[in-house]
């Protein structure tokens, strides 16, 4: 079907301007506003809320993404689950400087799971959802995921078709990726309501997809609980593709499950990295981190994700991965970055982003072309992440020397008033059916423009529901 996005408010198209706002936001957590181990000034902010029509029905706010082309064009979307709401979707043509009113993209009346965007590289756009609707079209069973593509940002075209019996999978967590090489090779990756990670692959931009197939095949993952980051194109092998999963046993699954309310978190232990060297066709996997063999460190043990490990690739091929984690017997939780600069085969040890912030989930990450690693994620000076009273602040960090065997990290506070109060509920629909707080849903994003600056993007639910993003100041 068409929809029709002068409703969106579409914005011009405008030359890409890489000079600095003038506004400043400032720090609220204490002795965050400087490197802890260079004493560089912090990045100050000007922050963004996305507009929302004056009364709409419904929209999202949580579980935001953000894509940028290189033309200034960028899509944001946010999807909550379980609400009924639809996904809502923002549009940008001065590269995250101004932003059109949410929309949503979907006029099929469908509510959302899950969200998320993409550019390609030769302007296509596009938006996918996870819907629920009592009779999908052309789906026979619920949920189904729907993708919608654009060629201008005016005029859209979904959703698209995928085989029967899509949908008795119970697809949970898609993420949209372009060949960068073969851009009208779209493909959607998925995991089976827990189960094993599918591709599902497009060759007509998105108006049809075959499959699935399978990409993961590590120990646990079709047992228990596999969570993917999005696939990642090597931008030196173009038919080489990564993608980071975490896993957790049957018996942990279980365990949470059993725990009692409230459930705050699964206890994720170990990344996986697959592999395909032939543009997606076939996979192969391998383990490269299980907190429970690291012997002698600290981090022995600990529960991993909290919830989605984020991942990016540099202009040469090295990668990348975030996630955040709780040492074994301890309530803090922390960032850390590792990196292989072996296309996967062999990574760093876990480095530490230090910061004021006790407790911290969720990061997201992305590296500039010219190999900056930036990260965002949800901090508080709380011990615990389930603090009930715990506030939440959009934190933000980042490195020039991402290769090194200890980064240093600027950190910033990016949003002045919190984007939550209360725990944080890093076990997704599970931990919220058991009572923990699922207010900000499982994650937040980021992505760098031509200028080669940041934007995180990020919800907020305290006193009100918005999505938000930020552009630095200098």
């Amino acid at each position: 079907m068409y929809m029709n996005a002068n409703r969106l408010g579409v914005l011009r198209s405008v030359r890409v301007s890489c000079a600095l706002a003038v506004a400043v936001t400032g720090n609220l957590i204490p002795s965050i506003g400087h490197a802890a181990s260079s004493g560089s000034v912090a990045l100050h902010w000007r922050v963004l809320t996305l507009p929302v029509a004056a009364a709409p029905a419904s929209f999202s706010y949580a579980e935001p993404g953000i894509a940028i082309g290189p033309n200034g064009t960028a899509l944001a979307d946010a999807a909550t689950a379980n609400t009924g709401a639809p996904p809502t979707a923002w549009i940008s043509r001065d590269s995250g400087g101004s932003w059109a009113h949410g929309r949503d993209f979907d006029s099929t009346g469908a509510s959302t799971g899950d969200a998320d965007v993409a550019i390609g590289g030769d302007g296509y756009l596009y938006a996918l959802n996870v819907a629920y609707n009592p009779n999908p079209p052309g789906q026979p069973a619920n949920p189904a995921i729907f993708v919608f593509r654009s060629r201008d940002g005016v005029s859209w075209k979904g959703p698209s078709s995928f085989p029967p019996p899509h949908g008795i999978d119970q697809p949970d967590r898609p993420w949209l990726f372009v060949d960068p090489t073969h851009p009208a090779d779209v493909d959607v990756v998925n995991s089976e309501g827990g189960g094993n990670i599918v591709i599902w692959r497009s060759q007509d931009h998105g108006a049809s997809f075959s499959g699935p197939g399978i990409v993961s095949a590590g120990a646990n993952s079709q047992a228990a609980l596999a969570l993917s980051s999005r696939p990642l194109f090597d931008p030196i092998a173009h038919k080489r593709i990564f993608m980071l999963y975490e896993t957790v046993t049957q018996a942990g699954l279980v365990a949470t499950v059993q725990a009692g309310p409230p459930a705050y978190e699964f206890p994720m232990a170990q990344l996986w990295l697959a592999v395909s060297t032939d543009a997606g066709a076939s996979w192969s996997n391998h383990l490269i981190l299980d907190t429970s063999a690291m012997t002698g460190s600290p981090l022995q043990g600990g529960t991993v994700g909290h919830l989605l490990v984020a991942s990016a690739v540099d202009a040469r091929g090295n990668l990348y991965a975030a996630f955040s984690l709780r040492a074994a017997g301890a309530t803090e939780t922390h960032v850390y970055l590792i990196h292989s600069t072996d296309h996967g085969v062999s990574w760093a040890a876990p480095a530490e982003v230090t910061t004021a912030t006790r407790s911290n989930v969720m990061p997201a990450l992305a590296v500039s072309h010219a190999g900056a690693a930036y990260l965002s994620w949800y901090g508080s000076t709380a011990a615990d992440y389930r603090d009930t009273h715990a506030t939440w602040f959009e934190m933000f960090a980042t490195t020039a020397t991402p290769l090194a065997a200890h980064p240093r990290f600027v950190v910033s506070q990016v949003s002045t008033a919190p984007a939550h109060v209360g725990g944080i509920d890093t076990a997704g629909n599970v931990g919220s059916n058991l009572g923990a707080n699922w207010g900000l849903r499982d994650f937040q994003s980021i992505a760098v423009d031509g200028c080669g600056r940041p934007h995180p993007v990020w919800a907020v639910d305290d006193v009100r529901q918005a999505t938000e993003t930020a552009v630095p100041l200098g």
